[in-house]
């Protein structure tokens, strides 16, 4: 009963997916909207897609303001595993770990969960409430850890910002080379340099290395995007 439970805890939470990222902000990302990604949410504050599952290891994202819709897991969940950074271990959320999926959200605000499922979901989409977000990201103050974190790629952290702020993720303190995302079977690494005009990457987790503790920070001074470059004679 308890596992029962813990399942369909994670399925009302549960959040989405791919894989690149760039936390600079020199360059032309455009802002999410409804009409980006493979799919309108209706409103330019909704950032919506397909999401389809594998069977095997999945990492979701997780939090408020990042939804699934359709698809039936309940049946297909075999295992759940959160990271939990503080004490540099994994916690089993379908056994006993259901309050520290909740604890790991109130604290970090964002999470990657680890889902392992036994078919593929082909018919699941992914719903990014990006006003949520920001609300989220308003009342919520955190510190990496030093060593591995997961967290998710969020409006704020393109190269535009979101209604006028950017998340100052601390690149500084990243071992470059050890921030990576899931692509279906393996780790993809080298994000820092793949996003340029894309939308789509807003609700992949990502797993990164910071050499040393960091508390993310609203950076409100994003600069619109250049004039274009034009030779002159």
């Amino acid at each position: 009963m308890k596992q029962i439970l813990a399942i369909l805890m994670l399925l009302t939470l549960l959040s989405s997916v791919a894989s690149a990222l760039d936390f600079t902000r020199d360059g032309t990302t455009s802002s999410p909207s409804g009409s980006s990604g493979g799919g309108g949410g209706g409103s330019s504050s909704i950032y919506s897609r397909p999401y389809p599952l594998v069977a095997g290891w999945n990492v979701l994202p997780f939090g408020n303001g990042i939804e699934f819709i359709g698809g039936d897991l309940e049946d297909n969940l075999k295992a759940a595993y959160v990271w939990n950074p503080m004490d540099n271990k994994y916690v089993d959320v379908l056994i006993g770990g259901e309050q520290a999926l909740r604890d790991l959200t109130e604290q970090f605000g964002y999470t990657g969960v680890w889902v392992y499922l036994k078919t593929n979901v082909d018919n699941f989409r992914m719903e990014v409430d990006n006003n949520e977000v920001d609300q989220v990201l308003a009342q919520t103050s955190f510190t990496f850890p030093q060593g591995w974190n997961f967290y998710v790629i969020l409006p704020h952290m393109l190269k535009a910002g979101y209604n006028g702020n950017f998340l100052n993720m601390g690149k500084e303190f990243m071992r470059a080379e050890k921030v990576y995302a899931w692509s279906k079977t393996s780790w993809e690494s080298g994000l820092f340099s793949s996003v340029q005009n894309q939308t789509d990457v807003v609700g992949i987790p990502f797993l990164v290395y910071y050499t040393a503790p960091f508390t993310p920070f609203m950076d409100k001074s994003v600069a619109p995007p250049a004039f274009p470059v034009e030779n002159v004679r």
